[in-house]
C-alpha cells in the first residue's frame, strides 16, 4: 500500500477511480513544471445491485462500467490510483530512533504492529511516512497507516478485471487536505478550523481541518435511501453532535 504524494507523484499518468452507491466516477491528471492540467473527468450510473453501502456486490458489472469509461475517454493509461475511506484504517504516530536504517524501521514496525492494531500482520496492509525529527534528542516521528486485507483486495480485484496497476491507494482525510492546501489555500486563525461534509445518497461524512491537518472524521452509513427531508432530519443532529 502506498501513501500518495500528490506534489511528487511520477510521470506517469494515474487515473483516479472512485465511486458511491449511484455513481462510479473518473479524473486523470498531467503533471507538467507549470503544474497540472485535468485531462479527463467523467462518471456512469451503476445499477441499483452494484454497490451497496460503498462495497462493490456486482464485479462484473462494475468492471464493464469501468472499462467503457476508459474506453469513452481514450485513456490508455494502465496505472490506477483509489481512495481508502479513513473509517476503514488505523493511523498511528509512533517513534523510532534515528539510527535505523530503512529495512531496520521497516522490521521494527512488524515487530511493533501488535501493539497498534488488532488484527494479525499477515491479515494487515500498511505503509508508513517519515515525518522528521522527533522533539526527543536522537528519535524521529513516523505515521504508520494501516488496513486490513479485507477493505484493499476490492481495489486490487478490481484493477486485476480491468487489466490496471494499483499505484496508488489514498486516504479520504489526506487526500482532502492536500486538494485545499493546492487548490484553495487558506491561512486558518489560531483556534479556528474548517469542517467539509461529504454528502452521498446512503451515507454522509465529516472532516475537521485545524491550521491545514485533519485532527478528527467521521462517517455514516444510513443503509436506505431517504427522503431529502428525512435525510436532513438525520443529519442534523449527528452534524451537531461532531461539531460540539
Amino acid at each position: 500500500m502506498k501513501l500518495a504524494k500528490f506534489l511528487k507523484i511520477s510521470e506517469k499518468r494515474i487515473v483516479a477511480i472512485e465511486w458511491s452507491n449511484a455513481f462510479l466516477r473518473i479524473a486523470q491528471l498531467s503533471k507538467s513544471t507549470s503544474g497540472y492540467q485535468l485531462i479527463a473527468v467523467d462518471a456512469a450510473a451503476l445499477g441499483n445491485e452494484c454497490v451497496s453501502n460503498g462495497q462493490i456486490v456486482d464485479y462484473a458489472e462494475f468492471a464493464e462500467t469501468l472499462i467503457d469509461l476508459l474506453k469513452r475517454n481514450n485513456i490508455q493509461t494502465h496505472y490506477a490510483g483509489f481512495v481508502l475511506a479513513q473509517g476503514n484504517t488505523i493511523i498511528k504516530g509512533v517513534r523510532y530512533d534515528k539510527s535505523l536504517s530503512a529495512k531496520g524501521l521497516y522490521d521494527a514496525l512488524l515487530l511493533d504492529m501488535q501493539k497498534h492494531i488488532s488484527q494479525g500482520a499477515e491479515d494487515t496492509y500498511f505503509d508508513y511516512q517519515l515525518l522528521g525529527d522527533s522533539m526527543q534528542e536522537g528519535k524521529q516521528d513516523v505515521l504508520l497507516i494501516a488496513a486490513h486485507k479485507s477493505d484493499v483486495e476490492p481495489f486490487e480485484k478490481i484493477a486485476r478485471m480491468c487489466h490496471l496497476l494499483p499505484e496508488v491507494l489514498d486516504i479520504d482525510s489526506y487526500l482532502l487536505r492536500r486538494f485545499l492546501q493546492v487548490l484553495y489555500p487558506m491561512d486558518l486563525q489560531e483556534n479556528s478550523c474548517v469542517a467539509l461534509v461529504g454528502l452521498n445518497t446512503f451515507s454522509y461524512k465529516i472532516h475537521f481541518l485545524d491550521e491545514n491537518e485533519i485532527y478528527f472524521n467521521d462517517q455514516k452509513a444510513l443503509g436506505v435511501n431517504l427522503n431529502d427531508e428525512e435525510y436532513i432530519n438525520s443529519l442534523i443532529p449527528w452534524f451537531a453532535r461532531n461539531i460540539q
